[in-house]
């Protein structure tokens, strides 16, 4: 009479779980241990919860050159409501001078302001909508506000004849509108570009 051997035990290593996890397990060459590789199972996942990742994974978090726009904003400010004009009267011996700011007497310096404040309102709502339609637009306000700064810079007199005893010079709020109109346009083109490619 014959026995029959039993089948040898395979040597140990790493096989797939009896248990139908889908990981390896090791096998010690008798019986089974409590160690896996390949960490936890990886499980497809529904299309519908693949199709919301963007929205719920987007980063809300403005990107550095962000963080130019409130000082920008607040330069244009300053800037459009300070001196735009210096007007330096010599005649007969004596003379006299006299500084503008930006809002005196309906100047334009009215309208950079309004273009900050229009301009950072639009940067501050894109940090929550992420649409690059708000930057595009923001640019487009401050960078007129721009060319409105550069005009009162290049032609302080704005145009008028005065006479040879009369010197007008650009103010120091000019310069800042100018400087921080051009920087608030910077700003705004750089985020549209970042912004463009997740709308």
């Amino acid at each position: 009479m014959s026995w029959a051997q039993p089948p040898a035990s395979p040597p140990p290593g790493w096989y797939p779980d009896p248990a139908g996890s889908g990981r390896q397990r090791w096998w010690d060459g008798t019986r089974w241990s409590e160690h896996y590789a390949g960490g936890p199972p990886q499980h497809p996942q529904p299309a519908a919860a693949v199709a919301a990742l963007p929205d719920q994974a987007k980063d809300k978090t403005p990107p550095p050159v962000f963080w130019a726009v409130p000082a920008a904003v607040l330069a244009l400010i300053v800037g459009s409501i300070g001196s735009w004009v210096t007007v330096e009267v010599s005649a007969f011996g004596t003379g006299f001078s006299q500084s503008l700011g930006g809002l005196d007497e309906g100047g334009d310096g009215w309208l950079t302001l309004l273009a900050a404040v229009i301009a950072g309102a639009l940067l501050a709502i894109w940090v929550f909508e992420r649409s690059v339609v708000l930057p595009v637009v923001a640019a487009v306000i401050s960078g007129v506000a721009t060319l409105i700064a550069l005009y009162h810079l290049a032609d302080p007199s704005t145009g008028e004849d005065l006479p040879a005893v009369v010197d007008i010079n650009p103010g120091w709020g000019v310069w800042v509108a100018f400087l921080s109109a051009l920087g608030l346009t910077s700003a705004a083109v750089a985020i549209a570009f970042v912004s463009g490619p997740r709308d």
